[in-house]
C-alpha cells in the first residue's frame, strides 16, 4: 500500500462493515424515574420496524433507575434486529407510575470508516481482520505476515500478568516463550539431508 487509502480500498471495508453491522439497540436510557414501584415494572419495545428486543428495569426506592437489556445466551445482549428507526418503549406494571425511556438504535452510517492516512488505515485493516474473522484461526497467521507476532504475544503476557488472577498465570507461559524463530518453521532435518545447499532458518 502506497500513500494514503484510496476512496475504492475505503469503499471495500465499508461495504463488509455494512453488512455486520447491527440493527439493534443501542442503548435505553431513563427520562423519568417515575415514583411508588414495589416490584420492577414490565419494559415492552414497539416499532421501529424491528424486532426481538427485550429489556427489564432496575427499581431503587420505588423508582426506575435504569432500563437495561437482557442477556441473550447465544449473541450477548438482546439488542433484537431490523430497527430503521428508535423503538417506542413503555413500562408497566410494578404497581408505580410516571417512568419513561428512550431508546436509541445502531445505524449502519455509525459503521462507515473515512479517510485516514497510510499508517492510520494499516493499523484499522489489522484490527478489523481480528473482529471480521475472529474464530477463524487465522490470527496467528496474519500476525506472522505482519512481523506482530512477537510483541503482540508478549503484550497479552503482560496483560495476563498484571490482570489475571494467579492460578491463571500458566496461561501466561505460551505468550512469553514467543521468539523471532517463530515467524519461520523450521526446516525439516530430512529435506537438509536430501538438499545439502538448504540452510537452516535462523533460531534453530
Amino acid at each position: 500500500m502506497n500513500g494514503a487509502p484510496t476512496p475504492a480500498a475505503i469503499d471495500a471495508v465499508n461495504q463488509v462493515r455494512r453488512r455486520a453491522w447491527s440493527t439493534g439497540i443501542k442503548t435505553i436510557t431513563v427520562q423519568s424515574e417515575g415514583s411508588g414501584y414495589t416490584a420492577a415494572p414490565r419494559v415492552l419495545v414497539s416499532g421501529g420496524g424491528g424486532s426481538g428486543a427485550l429489556a427489564e428495569a432496575i427499581v431503587e426506592e420505588g423508582r426506575v433507575t435504569a432500563v437495561q437489556l437482557l442477556k441473550d445466551p447465544v449473541y450477548g445482549y438482546a439488542r433484537g434486529e431490523g430497527y430503521t428507526s428508535a423503538p417506542v418503549i413503555r413500562i408497566e406494571g410494578g404497581e408505580g407510575s410516571g417512568a419513561t425511556a428512550v431508546a436509541e438504535v445502531f445505524s449502519t452510517s455509525d459503521a462507515l470508516v473515512t479517510a485516514m492516512s497510510q499508517d492510520d488505515f494499516r493499523t484499522f485493516l489489522q484490527q478489523e481482520r481480528s473482529r471480521e474473522l475472529c474464530f477463524e484461526g487465522l490470527r496467528r497467521y496474519d500476525l506472522m505476515r505482519w512481523h506482530l507476532l512477537v510483541p503482540r504475544l508478549r503484550q497479552v503476557a503482560g496483560d495476563i500478568s498484571t490482570m489475571a488472577p494467579s492460578s491463571y498465570q500458566y496461561a501466561a507461559l505460551s505468550f512469553k516463550n514467543v521468539q523471532e524463530k517463530h515467524y519461520l518453521f523450521p526446516i525439516p532435518s530430512g529435506d537438509r539431508l536430501l538438499n545439502e545447499k538448504l540452510i537452516q532458518n535462523p533460531g534453530y
